[in-house]
Formats: C-alpha cells, structure tokens, sequence
C-alpha cells in the first residue's frame, strides 16, 4: 500500500494534474502526469462504475495499480504526480500483464531516474 503522503487524495489536486499535466495512454489505460516541487511522487487512481458496478472489482484494480506503482517509485524520479484513469476493459487483465502496461506507460512518459 502507498503511504499516505504518497497518494493524490485532494480534488484540487487532481484537477491541477488533470488540466496542466501531459496524459499517455493506452487502449484500456490513460495516466496523466505533472512534476512537482515535492521531494517525493505522489498517485492518484480514478476508476468509475462505468469500469465495474462491483466496488470488490474496482478496489482491486486500485490495489494491484497501487502495488506496481508501489514497486516502480523506487526508479522514479521524486517530484511527480501521477494519476492512473482505468477502462472497462482493464478489469478482466492479470495482474503480469496490467504490470507491463504500467510500466510502458512509464517509460513513455520518461519519469524513470
């Protein structure tokens, strides 16, 4: 789990990563990403009910993302937020396969140290 200084959890800041950051996706994932003057990376995940009605699907979605992300910070460069928006589709992926989709996403956006 991500330490509590380490999540996006305010509207305000999810709307600033929103509207000034720069978004990559993927066909079933958008991540949106923004520097900062933090010494540390924060996240954020947005998964509607248009994803799954089951709030048991969704918050497992959000912990295997926030597991991965967990995993990749330690390669990341301090400063940055980042915000995972999920698709209908990434419900039905394995986690090893959702693993490297994170992680191509992240290497696209050039955050890696």
């Amino acid at each position: 789990m991500l330490a509590r200084e380490a999540r996006l959890r305010k509207n305000k800041d999810f709307d600033k990563v929103y509207k000034k950051g720069k978004s990559y996706s993927s066909k079933i994932l958008k991540m949106y990403v923004l520097t900062s003057d933090l010494p540390f990376q924060r996240c954020g995940f947005s998964i509607s009910k248009k994803v799954s009605k089951k709030a048991v699907e969704r918050n497992k979605l959000k912990r295997r993302l926030s597991s991965i992300f967990h995993e990749e910070s330690k390669k990341i460069k301090d400063g940055i937020d980042v915000i995972f928006v999920a698709r209908t589709e990434l419900i039905s992926l394995a986690f090893s396969e959702l693993e490297i989709l994170v992680k191509n996403l992240l290497s696209k956006a050039d955050i890696y140290v």
